[in-house]
């Protein structure tokens, strides 16, 4: 209805019941679009198309929303730009967005997530309380 089209994907999955939609890539005309301003948990993502990496890294910050991103790239510098601009909670490189490791503190920027990291020693820290106890023998 805004003007997305489908690069891939995109047509509803015939003789399965319930709201079920291929993997799908949509060329947004712009951020103006609901479907960029939205945080969407599925098999869909929306492109704007940019010039290059500075407005690509530009782009990618308008959003409200700051999960995790993926920037694919050969070039070094490309990289370290992309780890000190974007404001994300997890930042992939060369990887799918959804991995994570239990280990590791996982959790978005900006409106994306309630606030702590969750998993890794972060979350340990924001879910427990240390308490010091002396225990002392009777006289």
């Amino acid at each position: 209805e805004e003007g997305a089209e489908p690069l891939a994907g995109g047509s509803p999955s015939e003789g399965l019941d319930g709201w079920f939609v291929p993997p799908t890539v949509l060329d947004l005309p712009g951020t103006e679009v609901d479907f960029w301003r939205t945080e969407l948990f599925g098999p869909v993502v929306g492109a704007v198309r940019a010039a290059g990496t500075e407005e690509a890294l530009g782009l990618a910050n308008l959003s409200e929303h700051g999960l995790s991103a993926a920037v694919f790239t050969r070039d070094l510098g490309v990289t370290l730009k992309a780890v000190e601009r974007l404001d994300v909670g997890v930042l992939h490189v060369n990887s799918e967005s959804a991995l994570t490791f239990p280990y590791v503190p996982f959790g978005g920027a900006k409106q994306s997530g309630f606030g702590p990291k969750e998993q890794g020693r972060a979350a340990r820290e924001f879910y427990t309380r240390t308490m010091t106890v002396y225990l002392g023998t009777p006289a």
